[in-house]
């Protein structure tokens, strides 16, 4: 009966592994890239934009707050930074509006994006939730702040009589990552091992000879 126990350890500890995923402690491969672009001034129908230097994004690690519970951007109440393997960074645009962060602390897991007001950037975007895996281990984000409105312009009107709207502003926002299903799956396994091994036990006094 000791066999049995010992093989049902071993079964369920590979059924964990199984649930776990298994990201290495260092992604060395992982990026965020940020290409921030502005509205310049222009005559025509096509607005158009250029790249805007010394714009400050926070880059930070999270968790979902709550397990089971979806991650939403605009909710802080939702996530948290995790208690290990914190990562929090401020990230500047160079004279190309670009601003890369590739550091080997860059671990796979799920992030919050962060606009920060400057005077150049009055109203911030939204901020936006990514993951970054072994699948997926780069992410870009082109913000672009001033679009206007075109679609009353009298130009507009005269050769787009149909058109609609155009987009004002693009934040870039992703879908809310759900959270950890993992946990609780591997939670409902440990019950269910424990549960199982009270039962052999129990079975096994029961048919002991008195």
């Amino acid at each position: 009966m000791k066999k049995i126990l010992f093989s049902l350890a071993i079964l369920m500890a590979g059924c964990l592994t199984l649930l776990i995923p298994a990201y290495p402690v260092s992604a060395a491969t992982a990026s965020v890239t940020i290409n921030k672009r502005v509205s310049v001034p222009t005559t025509g129908t096509t607005q158009q934009t250029a790249p805007l230097a010394g714009a400050q994004y926070r880059l930070t690690r999270i968790v979902a707050a709550t397990p089971g519970v979806a991650i939403d951007p605009a909710q802080p109440a939702t996530y948290r930074e995790p208690e290990a393997q914190q990562l929090s960074v401020v990230l500047t645009t160079d004279q190309n509006g670009k601003a890369t962060y590739a550091e080997t602390d860059l671990r796979f897991g799920i992030y919050l994006l962060a606009e920060l007001a400057s005077a150049q950037i009055t109203t911030p975007a939204a901020p936006v939730v990514f993951a970054l895996t072994a699948d997926a281990p780069t992410f870009t984000y082109a913000p672009k702040s001033g679009l206007a409105d075109l679609s009353s312009s009298a130009e507009l009107q005269q050769n787009h009589a149909a058109a609609e709207s155009t987009i004002m502003q693009t934040s870039g926002q992703l879908p809310a990552f759900p959270g950890s299903l993992t946990a609780s799956l591997a939670a409902a396994l440990l019950a269910l091992t424990a549960l199982l091994a009270w039962w052999l036990r129990k079975k096994v006094r029961l048919n002991a000879p008195n």
